[in-house]
């Protein structure tokens, strides 16, 4: 579990506040003891548990049973990582927790849910909590760009991404690795939004086994990548992808799952509503199904026409055609076939991401 910090103020002292889900889900509960060390030799701090280490001070993690508290409240923070320093890097691990100087936001990942985040988690004496009171825990899974988690944080809620990848914004708290142990805990929400490699009807040909008379050398119509999975091997991967999103329906009383048309409508479920991005305000199509647990449909924010919105067809057979920013003049995606094609096409839209967050679940 990592997140960069701002450090707080308190009673004219520098202060680092590490609060709820962040410590519950790496098992530091209310009442445990760790010592606290001050390292200015290797300019960090480092809070340890008993079975880790007994150097420092020994302390104890205070708050509630539901949101664990550790609050560092000294200039020695200062005297470790510099006077001028702002922000701090924080690892949470199960049993050691390491806290080295941070860097402010550059203005590319400083968008407004980022900055809401970062004044959210800015504490002033005589707060007692990071959260506003009726805050809700909620764990975005497979979420690596950290746009619902931010919106949620923007709001008072103690939201916690988790993703193989990390997170492109670090101001938030969020897991690298497998959300699969995570998702039995005790969370009130959990916004899923699973890989579609193996969910999605594209390249649906490579799902039937490999013709290699028809095709030979290829087996199919046209070829793929040699880390492609194909025939068995992809019908057993989808298989095994429909089984992480029941596993995520699952784990909690409330649930939403994002994922676009494909197996999981035939296979499983047929989704709870169906959306787009120019329902709330982005000037694109990319029609987006929404399984929904105990969670209200998603009402249009700010509906655009395509017809000021979008561009106009001007040649070719499709010629006085409407568009929309991120189609091709016949009507298909515009993206080409670049690296990261999937990791930029699976983020949330700002618009969808800030209606989840404050249509579902609300303020704190």
């Amino acid at each position: 579990m990592k997140k960069t910090l701002r450090i707080g103020k308190n009673r004219s002292k520098a202060r680092i506040w590490i609060e709820g889900q962040a410590l519950a889900a790496e098992g530091w509960e209310r009442g445990d003891e760790f010592y606290s060390r001050f390292d200015h030799h290797n300019d960090e701090i480092v809070y340890s548990k008993p079975s880790r280490s007994t150097e420092g001070r020994q302390r104890k993690v205070a708050g509630t049973d539901v949101r664990p508290i550790i609050d560092t409240n000294t200039n020695e923070i200062l005297d470790v990582f510099g006077e001028d320093a702002t922000h701090v890097d924080i690892t949470v691990g199960p049993d050691e927790i390491t806290i080295r100087r941070g860097h402010a936001p550059t203005k590319k990942v400083a968008g407004a849910a980022v900055a809401l985040a970062l004044a959210a988690s800015t504490l002033a004496a005589p707060f007692i909590s990071q959260f506003k009171a009726g805050a809700k825990r909620i764990l975005v899974a497979c979420e690596e760009s950290g746009k619902v988690r931010d919106e949620l944080t923007a709001l008072g809620h103690d939201a916690v991404s988790c993703d193989i990848l990390d997170t492109r914004s670090p101001y938030g708290w969020h897991i690298t690795g497998d959300v699969t142990p995570y998702l039995s805990m005790e969370w009130d929400e959990v916004y899923a939004f699973p890989p579609c490699t193996y969910l999605t009807v594209s390249a649906a040909y490579a799902f039937k086994d490999p013709d290699y008379e028809k095709y030979p050398g290829v087996g199919y119509h046209q070829k793929l990548g040699p880390d492609k999975l194909v025939g068995k091997e992809r019908r057993e991967a989808r298989a095994d992808a429909i089984e992480f999103v029941k596993l995520i329906w699952d784990s909690s009383e409330k649930v939403v799952i994002e994922n676009p048309k494909g197996f999981l409508s035939s296979m499983w479920r047929k989704p709870d509503q169906i959306i787009q991005p120019y329902w709330f305000g982005d000037p694109e199509t990319k029609e987006t199904c929404l399984w929904l647990k105990n969670a209200s449909k998603l009402t249009a924010t700010n509906m655009l026409s395509v017809e000021e919105n979008g561009y106009q067809v001007s040649k070719g057979k499709h010629a006085g055609k409407w568009r929309w920013k991120n189609q091709s003049p016949c009507g298909g995606p515009s993206m080409g076939p670049v690296a990261d094609r999937g990791k930029v096409k699976s983020v949330t839209y700002d618009g969808i991401a800030h209606a989840l967050a404050t249509q579902i679940t609300g303020k704190a």
